[in-house]
């Protein structure tokens, strides 16, 4: 991977790969990400949640999520757990991918991003 001027920047994981079953929506809206570090303190940021599918979300962060951690997120009326699958640099910042836990499945009809634009022909 590169960045705008061509040079090598490391990545967190492996380059995402499409993993959804439903339809995809991009959308743009804040949200809150919490994690637990190595010592087991919360560490917050907040991001902007880049797309949504049934099962799990795509976030944009200012520094990496680890691959693997367990997540809170809480958007303005949307909020649960999730597991990152994985985090690469950007070209402006970090994007994260997890998969919703605990049995959560989005629903569109239930809560929508402020901004958002479905892609793909699947209504889940």
């Amino acid at each position: 991977m590169a960045d705008i001027d061509g040079n090598a920047v490391p990545s967190t994981s492996k380059e995402p790969q499409e993993r959804r079953n439903g339809a995809r929506t991009l959308c743009s809206e804040l949200v809150r990400v919490t994690f637990r570090d190595q010592t087991g303190e919360p560490v917050r940021q907040t991001g902007l949640l880049e797309d949504l599918s049934r099962d799990g979300l795509c976030v944009s962060l200012p520094y990496p999520l680890p691959v693997g951690a367990e997540i809170d997120f809480a958007c303005d009326g949307f909020l649960g757990q999730a597991r990152v699958e994985y985090c690469h640099i950007g070209l402006y910042s970090y994007l994260a991918g997890a998969k919703f836990s605990n049995g959560l499945v989005w629903n569109r009809s239930v809560w929508r991003p402020s901004h958002f634009l479905l892609l793909g022909d699947k209504e889940d």
